[in-house]
């Protein structure tokens, strides 16, 4: 049975793997594009425990894959699932909008994204997506509370992130066996 987190979770690996010693040339404490998945808070807790088992340089960059999502079965063996995904980077609070761009967006953040979504259109189990139906938020200083509600910031961290929610992918279940 294929098993989506698992195809995302392999994406993010090939994405650590092409830009590794680009992110570590202009950081050196990036020890690699990590992934988690699950429920907000549950990926929240997963963060603390690195933190307090002294992983701290394993968390960020960080690219959350969020549950619950839905999926579509169809007779062709293909699905179709609708993802929440975060790319997430630790944060100065003091920074400002256009120093968040020029530290966290541009030299990082959106190298990520774009290497993501190339490394998801040439996994060798996707059909597509449809990106007119993704949506894509640039958070500043990540303190949204629309992602778990009832909490005044989504992380425990000071965060710059790109938010993609509503991204369609359509998958061949076959190849993955």
């Amino acid at each position: 049975m294929m098993i989506i987190k698992d195809i995302i979770k392999d994406v993010v690996s090939k994405v650590s793997t092409d830009l590794l010693s680009q992110l570590q040339t202009y950081d050196s404490t990036i020890t690699g594009v990590h992934f988690m998945n699950g429920h907000p808070l549950e990926i929240i807790n997963r963060l603390v425990k690195r933190e307090q088992n002294g992983m701290q340089y394993d968390k960020y960059p960080l690219v959350c894959l969020f549950h619950d999502f839905p999926e579509k079965s169809f007779a062709d063996g293909t699905i179709e699932a609708t993802l929440h995904l975060a790319i997430c980077r630790a944060t100065d609070p003091n920074l400002i909008a256009d120093e968040r761009y020029e530290k966290n967006f541009k030299p990082v953040l959106y190298l990520i994204y774009e290497k993501f979504l190339d490394r998801l259109i040439h996994h060798k189990s996707f059909l597509g997506y449809a990106p007119k139906q993704t949506i894509k938020y640039d958070r500043l200083f990540w303190g949204s509370d629309k992602l778990v509600k009832g909490q005044a910031n989504v992380f425990n961290d000071y965060l710059d992130a790109i938010e993609i929610t509503n991204l369609t992918i359509k998958l061949n279940t076959l190849v993955c066996q």
